[in-house]
């Protein structure tokens, strides 16, 4: 794995303590932008005994360095692509997309909300 710090100048990264967090496996991203940020939410979900857990690990970046995130990690993707092939939708992933869109209109054609909260 390759670690890219951006933007940090010399200045910056003198006495800098990194500590790290346990590993998240992201199953899902929610995001949204707010101003000048940009408003990230990864989740994953832990079976417990009475239920399930979801975990939430927000961050908030600036909209600029956004940018440059999602330019680099599109040029490693793209790399990946031409080195492995394309990447695409786990198969699984397609068909439980459209049993979810076929649920979806039959509640909507009855009148009926899927919002919970």
């Amino acid at each position: 794995m390759h670690y890219h710090v951006l933007f940090m100048s010399k200045r910056d990264s003198k006495n800098v303590k990194h500590e790290y967090d346990d590993v998240f496996f992201v199953e899902e991203i929610s995001w949204g932008i707010g101003g000048r940020f940009l408003n990230l939410d990864f989740k994953t979900r832990q079976p417990e005994e009475d239920g399930i857990t979801v975990r939430h690990k927000p961050m908030i970046m600036d909209i600029f360095q956004a940018k440059e995130f999602a330019v680099r990690m599109l040029g490693y993707l793209q790399g990946f692509e031409k080195k492995y092939g394309k990447i695409e939708k786990p198969e699984f992933m397609e068909k439980l997309e459209k049993e979810m869109k076929k649920k979806s209109r039959k509640t909507v054609s009855k009148g009926k909300s899927n919002y919970i909260g």
